[in-house]
């Protein structure tokens, strides 16, 4: 015996077409035994396809081992088909229909080594349809709202949100907020409804010299979406100061200090959102608290009034202590003011209490002054013997 056997290789049904026929080898005639051809069926982006079998004549057998005719779609088969086929409704000349959401499709045809009766194998046509990429797909294309149109699709927003490059994706421009006030509050979008998906909010509070950033959030005012199971934050709330970085922060309650002090007059806020599940988000309160100044402004002096903590623009007095006194080039004095200033330092520091200097002691004739203090040196404090020149002088 001799076997006559077909090999074809893959056709494409006339390039990307808007329709086309695909008719099994010899049809109308009885199809070769061995043969295994396929045709790429391929309609112009954003369409789908939809297939129309008109005959199907093929040897019938279980699960379609002998001769069968397969439908692939996206690596997925989505149809065998073998046997006698009859339209399904009077009056309709389609066998089988299949519909797929992509733009290409692929038709495979087998035949055994033998057939027992003539089989006349199958005619089919496709036709593009437009493609609803709004609904026909399990994964939605548009984080908000689709808009289908012959051949296409697009992606718009709700107010107040904006189109990212990628043009599916919404998010709210949420970003450039700077607080000067020296006092205020500032919350996520929407506060205290749920805040919006696939943002980025970027807040900055810049205090005047003087005055480091300082903010409180309570427990029942944060409710942003939970870590996961390792700890990673989906949503999260950064603060950044200069070199001071507090959080990221997630969760149902704040799991922060109620209370942030940073060592800066600027304070950066990041909040970030995902597209998965939202909360009601965050309000927190900042303040400036000022600088503050050390207790003492120069040594051996004494600051009118007195305070426990001095802090920036405070006013004071300084004088110097009993026995002491400030020298200038022409003249000395016992006072002057000074204010607390935004670095932290007091004015006018460069002043210095020193010891008020006596003068050399007066001199007494036949005899020699003799200190009998620390100091050897005619200021405060010093003290001075006079002792007579001996053996022929005494003190009167």
């Amino acid at each position: 015996l001799r076997y006559l056997i077909f090999f074809c290789l893959p056709v494409w049904a006339d390039g990307s077409s808007m329709y086309g026929e695909i008719l099994s080898p010899n049809y109308p005639q009885v199809y070769p035994n061995d043969v295994q051809e396929s045709w790429e069926i391929q309609v112009p982006l954003g369409y789908g396809i939809r297939l129309y079998f008109t005959h199907m004549d093929l040897e019938p057998s279980q699960n379609c081992e002998y001769d069968s005719v397969k439908i692939l779609a996206d690596g997925h088969v989505e149809g065998v088909l073998c046997g006698q086929k009859k339209p399904h409704a009077p009056g309709s000349s389609t066998v089988e229909e299949f519909y797929v959401p992509y733009n290409t499709l692929t038709l495979s045809f087998q035949s055994d080594f033998s057939n027992e009766e003539r089989f006349t194998g199958f005619a089919a046509y496709y036709v593009a349809v437009d493609l609803d990429e709004c609904t026909d797909f399990v994964e939605e294309p548009c984080s908000h709202y689709c808009n289908n149109y012959i051949g296409g699709y697009f992606c718009t927003c709700p107010p107040d949100y904006f189109l990212y490059e990628d043009k599916k994706t919404c998010g709210v421009n949420c970003s450039g907020n700077v607080f000067t006030e020296p006092s205020g509050e500032i919350a996520s979008p929407n506060y205290p409804n749920q805040y919006p998906e696939n943002s980025r909010c970027e807040y900055r509070v810049a205090l005047g010299p003087g005055y480091f950033v300082a903010l409180t959030i309570r427990s029942g005012d944060f409710d942003v979406e939970p870590a996961n199971s390792e700890g990673s934050c989906h949503d999260s709330l950064t603060l950044v100061s200069g070199k001071q970085h507090f959080g990221p922060y997630c969760g149902s309650k704040f799991p922060g200090p109620t209370e942030i002090k940073t060592r800066s007059n600027i304070l950066d806020i990041i909040f970030q959102t995902d597209h998965a599940v939202q909360h009601k988000g965050w309000k927190m309160r900042y303040y400036g608290d000022p600088v503050t100044c050390s207790p003492s402004v120069i040594p051996n002096s004494v600051l009118d009034p007195k305070k426990d903590r001095y802090v920036f623009k405070d006013n004071v007095k300084v004088t110097c202590v009993e026995g002491y006194e400030i020298v200038r080039q022409r003249d000395s004095i016992m006072t002057f003011h000074s204010s607390c200033q935004d670095n932290g330092e007091w004015s006018n520091s460069h002043f210095s209490c020193v010891p008020v200097n006596c003068g050399d002691p007066p001199p007494i004739e036949n005899a020699q002054a003799i200190y009998v203090s620390e100091l050897h040196e005619p200021l405060y404090k010093a003290a001075v013997q006079y002792q007579c020149d001996a053996p022929y002088y005494t003190l009167k």
